[in-house]
């Protein structure tokens, strides 16, 4: 059975002026039992008012979501028990310490306090647990909400960036957190913007635009979906280079680190030199591309109108 199931899911929202913009447009997902399950997106495609959606915050236009079998929002309260979520910024009483937000929340939530020192530790945050809220850095307010999550002791933990602010350190114990999770038997759904971290810890993707997904299943099987080679091409004036290429027939799309993709053959690295000598610009890097989950996602995320 999976974990969650989601089919022609739409929400619409209307602007000032009345005109309707839909958030999500036709949604589909499956995320297997048991597994990581990252879910990415470009700002504004829909992966917060899924989430909203899936935990019964937001009421869809049409479809269907169904979250451990139930069907929501009219049975989750059979299941919300076993779920667990971050969505956005977790909240805490600033002056009040991370344990004693936690051992709070536990008894407003009729969890056993002894939860409390088990899932700071297992966060990395036995040794802070007495320090304010408000003190706390913005990773050690993320590693929180994770133990708040953890208390209940979830079968699946829908989790919306909380890995968002931590150095690399904390990035590492938190994608061996996560790992761990699953194999315990849980399913984490974790909507990112950290693609190297994705590829690293998710068993399976799927990949929204303008509300629908456009790509989805394991993450080598998503990989795959780029097919041929590619270059990545650094120079000055990009904006120039890109025109220029393709001008000549090379199709470039922007990599977000100042560089670009090149969709070409292997024996196409004289060609791409050529063109740009031509028109005056000059490389200061040529080299075939890895693959990466963050360029298949910048390749699949392209605007067509750019």
């Amino acid at each position: 059975m999976n974990a969650i199931e989601v089919q022609g899911l739409r929400k619409s929202y209307k602007r000032p002026l009345g005109k309707a913009v839909f958030a999500l447009d036709g949604l589909d997902l499956a995320v297997p039992s048991g597994a990581v399950y990252g879910f990415l997106g470009p700002n504004g495609a829909g992966k917060t008012t899924t989430i909203r959606s899936l935990l019964g915050l937001v009421r869809p236009d049409e479809g269907t979501c169904h979250v451990l079998g139930a069907q929501v929002p009219t049975a989750l309260p059979g299941v919300i028990g076993r779920v667990g979520s971050i969505v956005e910024t977790p909240a805490f009483f600033p002056g009040f310490s991370g344990r004693r937000n936690l051992e709070l929340l536990a008894t407003m939530s009729s969890i056993p306090r002894s939860t409390v020192e088990a899932s700071l530790e297992r966060v990395g945050l036995a040794d802070r647990g007495q320090d304010l809220f408000k003190a706390y850095s913005l990773g050690m307010k993320q590693r929180l909400g994770l133990a708040s999550v953890l208390m209940k002791d979830p079968e699946l933990l829908v989790l919306d960036e909380p890995a968002h602010g931590l150095d690399p350190s904390g990035l590492r114990e938190i994608r061996d957190l996560l790992r761990s999770l699953a194999d315990e038997g849980r399913t984490v759904f974790l909507s990112s913007h950290l693609l190297g971290e994705v590829q690293l810890i998710c068993d399976s993707v799927a990949i929204i635009a303008r509300g629908r997904c456009i790509a989805q299943g394991p993450v080598d099987e998503v990989l795959a979906v780029r097919g041929g080679s590619a270059f990545v091409v650094r120079a000055p004036k990009i904006q120039a280079a890109k025109k220029a290429l393709a001008a000549a027939g090379l199709r470039s799309t922007f990599r977000g680190d100042r560089s670009l993709r090149v969709k070409a053959s292997v024996d196409h690295a004289g060609r791409i030199t050529r063109v740009l000598a031509e028109a005056g610009i000059y490389l200061t890097e040529l080299r075939p591309e890895e693959i990466s989950l963050e360029a298949v996602f910048l390749e699949l995320t392209e605007d067509p109108s750019t």
